[in-house]
């Protein structure tokens, strides 16, 4: 993930990296007029900060 996000020119210098962590997935599917969600964030890093 960072080394897309510096790929396309955004800055990475302020995000914190936790070793034992990893990212959240959200995925939306659109299928007609409903927006079914997923998402994966059992182990995310994001979870620790509550």
């Amino acid at each position: 993930m960072l080394s897309f996000l510096k790929e396309v020119g955004i800055g990475t210098d302020h995000i914190a990296r936790c070793a034992h962590e990893t990212v959240g997935l959200y995925m939306i599917q659109y299928k007609q007029d409903k927006r079914p969600i997923s998402y994966w964030r059992g182990q995310s890093a994001a979870r620790t900060l509550a």
